[in-house]
């Protein structure tokens, strides 16, 4: 299924959610490779001011449709994108539990 987020999605319908969403910090997509600028589309590329803006929105909706025991597998950009992502889901109120990563 290609859709924009997870909205589709039924509740608690999913044992697995796999995203490969934009990552690039906005300021960082004049500096890329040409073969990657050239040929990606601005929107696949572009992950708001540090890059995360979609995958936090992601993590958030997944919630919402991840069964019981679900994972959730996610490609970022690398180490400090992570470690960014983890503080700011387990500092934040209701989530299902901690955010575990596996590199």
């Amino acid at each position: 299924m290609a859709a924009d987020g997870l909205a589709p999605v039924a509740e608690a319908a999913a044992a697995v959610v796999v995203s490969n969403p934009p990552y690039v910090p906005s300021g960082e997509l004049s500096r890329l490779a040409p073969e990657i600028a050239r040929y990606e589309p601005r929107r696949a590329l572009d992950g708001g001011p540090d890059g995360l803006e979609v995958a936090r929105r992601v993590l958030d909706q997944a919630q919402r449709v991840l069964a019981p025991g679900g994972a959730l597998l996610m490609e970022l950009g690398g180490k400090a994108q992570v470690q960014a992502l983890a503080r700011w889901w387990n500092a934040g109120p209701g989530r299902l539990g901690p955010l575990r990563v596996l590199a």
